[in-house]
């Protein structure tokens, strides 16, 4: 059942991203790989233990991401919450994704009864995992320079209330006008 939910999830996350112009080829290839992926174990009626550890893995981060969108989406992005959901996310990514989901991936591809396209599904989610880390990396460093350029001009971030222009000026930070894409 809870196979049946997921792929009916990425379905509809895949559609939706689409409705609102979100997709770009990594979240096309990562839809279509979990579609594929979760829907061979429907079919054959096998590996659905190896879908969902992988699942529970993958998926634990994304509640500090969503959260992260909301703040960003109502103009929160220069505050303490926003940077605690960011910080929260892209760690607990890296560590599901990577540290733990290199033994749930070893061990789907190890189980010779796992259709071949399920071991390569969880091969090619393990591939691009590492990709969004190499783009994360980059996004912390970023964020911890400018947690660093914070605390040398003495400018302490707020919970819910953002940065002002003068505070950003200082940090010598241009806020986008324009909708920011959504890369992770």
């Amino acid at each position: 059942m809870l196979i049946y939910t997921a792929v009916g999830y990425f379905l509809y996350d895949f559609t939706a991203m689409a409705y609102y112009g979100l997709l770009d080829k990594t979240m096309v290839i990562h839809h279509a790989i979990c579609i594929v992926g979760m829907s061979l174990p429907l079919t054959y009626d096998m590996s659905a233990n190896f879908i969902v550890m992988g699942m529970f893995i993958a998926e634990s981060s994304n509640p500090f991401m969503h959260v992260r969108v909301i703040l960003k989406h109502y103009g929160l992005r220069y505050t303490k919450a926003y940077e605690c959901m960011e910080i929260t996310f892209m760690s607990l990514y890296m560590y599901g994704r990577i540290l733990l989901g290199a033994g749930v991936v070893w061990n789907t591809c190890l189980c010779q009864h796992n259709h071949f396209m399920v071991r390569f599904c969880s091969a090619a989610l393990m591939v691009q995992s590492v990709f969004f880390v190499g783009q994360m990396i980059s996004i912390l460093k970023k964020r911890f320079k400018e947690i660093s350029m914070r605390k040398e001009q003495r400018i302490k971030i707020r919970w819910f209330e953002p940065l002002d222009k003068e505070e950003l000026s200082i940090l010598g930070i241009r806020p986008a006008h324009k909708a920011e894409k959504h890369i992770l």
